[in-house]
């Protein structure tokens, strides 16, 4: 079968996986920080509440501790999308570099073998979106899975956003009550 720009095609898919590995981790890096200053900030508050609780109402610091939850909560999920987008970026590095030598040293690869085999290490419940995807490349679209990826760096980015809103929610109550 040939396959139309297949070169474009391969280097728009290359460029993909990059791009998203890179802002996946910045991603992850700054979720990780938030959740640590907002742990540091809820200890701060739970551990000084006798000390604070002319200044700040036990309702506000429930309050700010079910947000902590969700922004906990929506950590763990961004975390998940962060691993699973890593690990796609690196296999594609590392894809694209054992492709490259197999053929400059004239290796003809099966890629009909390649992904019978992926898809056996993969679990029943992924094995089915796995197959898709490679169904989608046998088709030709050989940016597919990094199109894929791209969305779920986006929806982890998502996860951020709403757990920034989480953690400035928790800052609006409490400076809200604060007399300054």
């Amino acid at each position: 079968m040939q396959i139309e720009h297949v070169h474009e095609k391969a280097l728009v898919s290359s460029l993909l996986f990059e791009a998203v590995g890179k802002a996946s981790a910045t991603i992850d890096s700054f979720s990780n920080w938030l959740l640590a200053g907002f742990a540091a900030a809820i200890t701060f508050l739970l551990g000084n509440l006798e000390a604070l609780s002319g200044q700040v109402s036990n309702w506000s610091v429930r309050y700010c501790a079910y947000l902590f939850i969700g922004v906990l909560v929506l950590g763990i999920g961004q975390k998940l999308l962060a691993t699973v987008v890593a690990a796609a970026s690196a296999g594609a590095a590392l894809g694209r570099q054992m492709g490259n030598e197999n053929a400059e040293r004239g290796v003809e690869l099966e890629p009909e073998a390649i992904f019978s085999e992926m898809e056996r290490a993969i679990l029943p419940p992924m094995r089915g979106f796995v197959s898709k995807s490679f169904a989608k490349v046998r088709r030709g679209d050989l940016t597919a899975a990094a199109r894929s990826f791209s969305v779920t760096a986006q929806v982890q980015g998502l996860l951020v956003a709403l757990q920034v809103i989480c953690v400035l929610r928790a800052v609006y109550v409490l400076a809200k009550e604060l007399a300054f």
